[in-house]
């Protein structure tokens, strides 16, 4: 896939009767109604499809799209399950030491002393803070918290986060 795209849900089943279809979003905050241009559908090949939206909707947990190109059940019917992505551009930029899920996931993870730890496989949030779940190349698992006292550096340019081992870690 693009690395331009980032997947932000996927098709679970059609609505109502003309071509629309609902998204379940993989994210919470996501502002899919002040959204106004093409969305990309990805099949299970991987093939992906720029679609241009003719409207979008909040319903309960779902978006309702209704693509330009869909005006059937059928034609509905026959993109359930595939994915959805949107241009990076949708994403504002963030103020400096802040930064997307999407830019978090799959960094390599350092030690202060160059260490490879792994890399970040997933993240939750505990309220407080969100923790980031490391992954290392025998299948061991890390989860190290979000905080400044122990994100020391994050390079998006490098692909790399250097972390302050604490005990317990």
């Amino acid at each position: 896939m693009n690395k331009e795209l980032i997947l932000i849900g996927k098709i679970v089943k059609r609505h109502g009767n003309k071509g629309h279809v609902r998204l379940f979003p993989f994210i919470t905050d996501l502002a899919l109604n002040e959204y106004a241009g093409e969305i990309s559908t990805i099949d299970l090949s991987g093939k992906v499809l720029r679609r241009k939206t003719s409207s979008i909707r909040l319903h309960k947990k779902f978006w309702i799209i209704l693509f330009e190109d869909i005006n059937s059940i059928d034609t509905a019917e026959s993109i359930v399950g595939q994915k959805v992505a949107v241009d990076r551009t949708f994403f504002q930029k963030l103020p400096p030491g802040n930064y997307f899920w999407f830019e978090i996931i799959g960094l390599a993870v350092y030690d202060e002393k160059n260490n490879f730890l792994g890399k970040i496989e997933n993240f939750f949030s505990t309220g407080s803070n969100d923790v980031y779940m490391v992954k290392n190349e025998q299948g061991k698992e890390y989860f190290v918290p979000a905080m400044k006292e122990v994100v020391k550096q994050v390079d998006l340019k490098e692909n790399k986060m250097i972390i302050h081992l604490i005990d317990g870690l």
